[in-house]
């Protein structure tokens, strides 16, 4: 179904950590590297980049079709954003802040899908601050929002979502449903409607050295390809758990899609529980139910997105998935089709 496509996202990379701590930096050309910290893989967001991707899926001997697209778009903005000085001059003039927003919208098999994913990334003093929003409508509703950085020396995290409202005796209108000349109104036992949902109570844990939310982890597949590192292993925190994330680099091949042929790497993605994590015994299905290996295809010089493919159960059934790159603007300038 489209639900793989929010999980393959990736933006610019840049080479290994310099600095001890965690940082932002402003580049000259408008775009931003966050520094991991000691040994680390930095990451890069463009100034002002978009991809377009188209989305496939497919079910056993059966052709794929097309059922959605995928927007990507990156950039980076003046920080402190209410203090943009009038004439700041060049793009990198400056601080900045960096964020990344997704838009799928499709449906298939009678589902229908519209959601957005943002990853905001702000150059605080001490250290960077993340905060990434998920917002789902169509056939299913649901807002989640996590946000992590240093405080007081520690890396911690704050995950809600929101859930069918079930709280005792409320009268909210817009929670009540029936009524008719036998029976008065009542409050909704469960639904898909957006307005019967409110914001469950957050919670907060710490996290390990180094961790990263799934869009900054696609972030790091970019910044492998361009440093030729082989693979990397990293702490993943998704909603209020962390899973260990491997990449591992495999073998080159040439892609064609919509926007051309590409000369790719493909990078193999495994997750797995570390030990010790509360629920390690269960297996990882990632963003919309994605279950096992996902396979990403690179371009080999930049590290932007080709191809992803994945499978996602949908009951009894698995779906193939299939992202194929269809338009770009704002890449990198060695960034090219091979033809």
């Amino acid at each position: 179904m489209l639900l793989v496509a929010s999980l393959l996202l990736a933006g610019p990379g840049a080479g290994a950590c310099q600095s001890a701590a965690p940082a932002v930096e402003t580049e000259g050309d408008g775009r931003i590297v966050v520094r991991r910290g000691e040994g680390r893989l930095a990451i890069g967001i463009p100034a002002d980049e978009v991809l377009g991707m188209r989305i496939l899926v497919g079910v056993g001997a059966l052709p794929d079709v097309g059922v959605g697209d995928l927007t990507l778009s990156a950039g980076t903005e003046p920080w402190p954003p209410d203090r943009t000085p009038p004439g700041a001059g060049s793009p990198g003039a400056g601080p900045r802040a960096g964020w990344i927003r997704t838009h799928v919208y499709g449906d298939y098999l009678a589902y229908e899908l519209d959601h957005t994913i943002e990853l905001r990334i702000e150059p605080r003093d001490a250290g960077p601050r993340f905060v990434y929003r998920d917002t789902q409508s169509g056939t299913e509703n649901r807002r989640r929002e996590l946000e992590y950085g240093t405080r007081a020396g520690r890396l911690v995290s704050t995950f809600r979502a929101d859930g069918h409202c079930s709280e005792p005796g409320c009268a909210r209108a817009r929670h009540l449903v029936g009524g008719g000349l036998f029976s008065g109104r009542r409050h909704c036992a469960g639904c898909r409607r957006a307005e019967h949902r409110v914001w469950r109570a957050a919670t907060e844990r710490e996290l390990p050295a180094g961790a990263v939310d799934f869009l900054s982890a696609v972030y790091l597949a970019r910044a492998m390809v361009r440093a030729g590192t082989a693979e990397v292993s990293v702490p993943l925190v998704d909603q209020e758990r962390v899973w260990k994330l491997h990449l591992e680099r495999g073998a080159p091949r040439t892609v064609e899609t919509r926007a051309g042929k590409f000369r790719c790497i493909e990078l193999v993605t495994l997750v797995e529980a570390p030990a010790g994590e509360p629920g390690s015994d269960s297996e990882f299905t990632g963003l919309f139910g994605i279950g096992g290996a996902l396979h990403i295809w690179l371009e080999a010089r930049t590290g932007v997105p080709i191809r992803i493919e994945g499978e996602v159960p949908v009951g009894l059934v698995e779906l193939r998935a299939r992202l194929d790159l269809a338009r770009y603007s704002g890449t990198p300038a060695d960034f090219a089709p091979v033809e």
